[in-house]
């Protein structure tokens, strides 16, 4: 029974699991391409602003609608089993990376709000090529994965994490910017605005939790 356990039904849990560890990846980088798909045909079209009796009203496109709401789905669905894992490591996990998430997007906002003079236009070269190479990263870190180099990719997930949440924290400084700026020069687009928040609030949100995660697993 014990043989029988080892050389058949052993072999076949570790193959299920690293098909389930492939399919995850698989499951990420069809988001990743979704979410630039959607990203891609946001930015593309701009939305139209009109002046009515000293206030501006904006013209939604309804495509822009369309891919806002894939974005969001995408988004999700690429989170939720992060979110799950660490609510099986701890509960408290999820709850704390929400309420810092929230003080860290609030603390930024406001600094920047009451710091209109702040030349953050000025990040804008540095933090693309900054997110260029999280992304490279990131695929470096997913081949890793699927060619059984754990520890490494791991070490460098661990990197990339407390690089993510520094950039992205700087990306709300330099979005809330641009959306302040472009309502004062009479150019609304709430949709284009809204997708570049949600995307440095969802990365803070994913950083904090895999932060929260590596502290309670080496505390255990």
């Amino acid at each position: 029974m014990l043989s029988l356990m080892t050389s058949v039904i052993f072999p076949i849990i570790l193959k299920l699991a690293n098909v389930t560890i492939l399919m995850g990846q698989i499951i990420y980088i069809l988001n990743l391409i979704i979410g630039l798909v959607s990203i891609s045909n946001i930015v593309s079209v701009d939305s139209e602003t009109v002046e009515k009796e000293d206030e501006l009203y904006e013209i939604i496109n309804p495509s822009k609608q369309f891919w806002y709401r894939v974005l969001s789905i995408s988004n999700g669905i690429s989170i939720a089993p992060l979110i799950i894992y660490a609510t099986s490591v701890n509960p408290l996990i999820v709850p704390m990376a929400i309420i810092s998430t929230i003080g860290i997007f609030a603390t930024l906002t406001i600094y920047v709000l009451r710091n209109p003079n702040i030349d953050v236009a000025s990040f804008e070269a540095p933090l693309i090529s900054c997110l260029g190479g999280l992304i490279i990263a990131s695929l470096f870190k997913m081949t890793l994965l699927i060619f059984g180099f754990d520890e490494l990719a791991f070490g460098i997930d661990s990197v990339t994490t407390l690089l993510t949440l520094f950039i992205f924290g700087i990306m709300i400084m330099f979005d809330t910017d641009k959306a302040v700026k472009s309502y004062n020069q009479k150019k609304l687009d709430s949709i284009k605005m809204a997708t570049e928040l949600l995307l440095d609030v969802t990365n803070i949100f994913v950083s904090l939790i895999k932060i929260f995660i590596k502290i309670v697993e080496k505390k255990n």
